[in-house]
């Protein structure tokens, strides 16, 4: 356990990689929410237009994110992209490539925005995220490409 807040709130790492959590001030974390995929011809579908876990975009976002070692570049292991929604269609998604003659889905990460993001280790296989003027939308956060699954939120 580590100290994180300013009243000297304890939080432990996640338990499992891929795990993503919300941190502020003194409240308990939130678990991002995570979320198994479709896809079409052209876009990877996550369900609802909107994510379960908001968060106000004032100040520094803080994230806690577990890996499997954090002695690893975070920049090689955690990416953070914004995405897009469909409120008519009611879904987020991410655009697929389509020149791959194989037909392999093969996410198309030229036509997302990756946010730039400051970390810190935290623990023996986590990192802590901070995350700066997000504007309003839709995010995930892929630990190893995707490997450890979608976490999602949203920014107000």
């Amino acid at each position: 356990m580590i100290a994180l807040s300013s009243s000297g709130q304890f939080l432990n790492e996640p338990k499992y990689v891929g795990n993503v959590y919300f941190i502020e001030g003194d409240e308990p974390p939130i678990k991002l929410e995570r979320q198994l995929t479709r896809y079409t011809r052209k876009v990877m579908i996550f369900k609802e237009a909107t994510s379960t876990v908001a968060i106000d975009s004032t100040g520094v976002i803080k994230m806690i994110v577990k890996v499997i070692d954090n002695q690893i570049d975070p920049i090689n292991v955690v990416r953070v992209y914004r995405i897009h929604s469909s409120e008519k269609k009611n879904y987020r998604y991410m655009p697929l490539r389509n020149d791959n003659p194989m037909k392999i889905k093969f996410i198309n990460y030229d036509k997302l925005e990756r946010i730039f993001m400051n970390t810190d280790p935290f623990g023996k296989s986590s990192y802590l995220l901070y995350l700066q003027n997000l504007r309003p939308g839709e995010y995930v956060i892929t630990v190893n490409n995707d490997k450890y699954g979608w976490n999602l939120f949203s920014v107000k």
